[in-house]
């Protein structure tokens, strides 16, 4: 371990403001203290991605494992929640339909991924899910909003020529 030269004598004084000498460090000391205090900026980018990463796999996990069982199982509870009235449509708080996390909100996660992944037509996902709540079209492109939370938090469906292209949310982020 090396010393830091930074005792009494090892700094040189300098007229100040007031024409009192203050101590000041030379400027290849100050890096000298700098670089032995310092955290190598790589390795704190290092542990942020692989924070982020792993933060990832956990959040890509936890959807895949809660989509198990059929697409028909699927759909037939989303729809039965569908008609619940939670907090954000003007009802009594539901966790099974306003929580984060919650039944309604797993069922809309698998059900997206699913509708993404296989491309399915606007007339499936029109019987997995049911009329949307908002749609909007611009030339072969439509967008397709179903609201898990009311209009504060939704799945957004794009269909591009009749087709799921993409499908993601539009979170309020609180």
């Amino acid at each position: 371990m090396t010393t830091l030269p930074c005792g009494r004598g090892s700094q040189p004084s300098k007229p100040g403001w007031i024409g009192k000498r203050s101590r000041v460090i030379d400027p290849p000391k100050r890096r000298a203290i700098l670089r032995y205090f310092s955290v190598p900026i790589q390795r704190v980018r290092h542990v942020v991605r692989v924070i982020a990463l792993l933060l990832a796999n956990l959040a890509f996990c936890g959807i895949s494992c809660a989509c198990e069982g059929s697409v028909e199982q699927w759909s037939r509870d989303y729809l039965v929640l569908k008609t619940v009235q939670g907090h954000f449509d003007g009802g009594a708080w539901t966790p099974d339909v306003d929580r984060w996390g919650g039944p309604k909100h797993l069922l809309m996660q698998c059900l997206a991924q699913e509708a993404q992944s296989q491309a399915v037509t606007k007339f499936v996902l029109l019987q997995w899910m049911g009329t949307p709540d908002e749609a909007r079209t611009t030339g072969p492109t439509q967008v397709w909003a179903y609201h898990w939370r009311g209009r504060h938090d939704r799945l957004l469906v794009t269909l591009f020529n009749g087709k799921v292209s993409d499908t993601k949310w539009d979170l309020a982020l609180e």
